[in-house]
């Protein structure tokens, strides 16, 4: 038989053979859990916190190797209480914040074939500001306007302080006058007086 007619009799005996090869090749792929989506989606921009993320995996997640680690624009931590799991999503409940700024949710979660698989998802949170106070930045403060009442009658004391000073001042003064004036004529009139009688 030529060589050539056996390599073609060879790979047309062999073709049943070729799903079942495919099918091992590919089997480890596709059992690991791969991240499917997420709710907020990688990426988005948000206007507020959401109270929950949730991550949907390629299978169901073993919560014994499940953990999730969610943390805000300072690093710390916004997971609240321990992700739960149902099928092939995961829940991850999140305390209220009011910081701007990127949230990051990490995970790792074990395929059926033992594989670990872990990786992260971002989002952007931008908080409206704060709403201004009733009071203008040009009126006094409480403290200031609280204050301001006592230092003034302090001044009108020390001020009405130094008047009555010089009233006092000026009134003994007119009295030593007065009273010179009166003694020099009782004496004058006393001398000449004196002298008449002389």
């Amino acid at each position: 038989m030529p060589i050539r007619i056996r390599a073609i009799l060879l790979a047309i005996a062999s073709l049943p053979a070729v799903p079942a090869i495919l099918a091992l090749s590919t089997a480890p792929a596709s059992a690991h859990s791969e991240l499917v989506s997420s709710n907020p989606a990688d990426g988005a921009t948000l206007t507020a916190l959401p109270p929950a993320v949730v991550l949907t995996f390629a299978e169901p997640a073993n919560p014994r190797f499940l953990k999730i680690a969610a943390t805000g624009p300072d690093g710390q931590s916004i997971a609240a209480g321990a992700p739960v799991a149902a099928g092939t999503s995961v829940c991850q409940p999140l305390t209220a914040a009011s910081a701007s700024g990127r949230y990051t949710v990490a995970y790792r979660v074990v395929s059926q074939d033992g594989h670990p698989v872990q990786g992260s998802v971002s989002f952007t949170a931008t908080m409206p500001a704060a709403a201004p106070t009733a009071s203008s930045p040009l009126e006094p403060t409480p403290s200031a306007a609280a204050a301001e009442p006592a230092t003034r009658p302090v001044a009108r004391v020390e001020q009405s302080d130094d008047r009555d000073w010089l009233v006092y001042g000026f009134a003994a003064l007119g009295l030593v006058t007065v009273a010179g004036a009166t003694l020099f004529v009782w004496v004058r009139r006393r001398a000449a007086s004196a002298a008449g009688n002389d």
